[in-house]
């Protein structure tokens, strides 16, 4: 498969935006996971929530 993007990244040369007053951008990833969250009564609960 071949992509019309380099995804090769920018090593050791990142780009540089220049924000206004030297600003900063924060990221923040989060992941939630919720295992058995909802009763199943195939699963041999005595109910299902839905």
């Amino acid at each position: 498969m071949r992509y019309s993007r380099d995804m090769r990244g920018y090593g050791a040369n990142p780009p540089d935006p220049k924000w206004p007053g030297g600003a900063h951008v924060a990221v923040q990833f989060v992941v939630n996971y919720e295992e058995g969250g909802e009763n199943c009564v195939l699963h041999g609960d005595k109910a299902s929530e839905a």
